[in-house]
């Protein structure tokens, strides 16, 4: 029988990680927040990724979640990865994340190439680094992609 509830999420909650010190979890779910719990399931932190202006993300659920120290790396169900470091939020990646992508052309003279998608998103990528260097949202999904030399 269930003996208690604690209030935390609003929705289901997608991944669990325990705590980098192993004292609590970290917490992620449909409704944007990162909660970060003790061991005794008291909440001592709470981060929420709908709405950030900094992350910006196309689909703000939280699917994965991990812990190094003061770090968090934060996946969402729209490609992002969201580096978490003291309450400061920073993208480190913005991938497809809906439907297919279509949409593959490499540069003719530059080490790099783009992809568009079904979900909207127009990205460059270099290639030598082996990430992203900017991105775009389109307001309509992408089926074709070439650079003009």
């Amino acid at each position: 029988s269930l003996a208690q509830t604690i209030p935390g999420h609003r929705g289901c909650v997608n991944c669990i990680c325990l705590r980098a010190d192993k004292n609590g979890v970290i917490t992620g779910g449909n409704d944007g927040l990162v909660i970060i719990w003790d061991s005794t399931f008291k909440k001592v932190g709470e981060f929420s990724i709908v709405n950030n202006k900094t992350i910006s993300s196309y689909s703000p659920r939280v699917r994965s979640i991990c812990e190094s120290g003061e770090n968090k790396l934060i996946g969402t169900r729209g490609g992002e990865i969201v580096e978490l470091k003291r309450d400061k939020p920073r993208n480190l990646l913005k991938s497809h994340f809906k439907d297919e992508l279509w949409g593959l052309a490499i540069h003719p003279k530059k080490p790099e190439y783009a992809t568009f998608g079904q979900d909207s998103l127009f990205s460059v990528w270099d290639i030598a680094l082996k990430r992203q260097k900017r991105f775009a949202k389109i307001d309509y999904p992408g089926n074709v992609l070439a650079y003009s030399p």
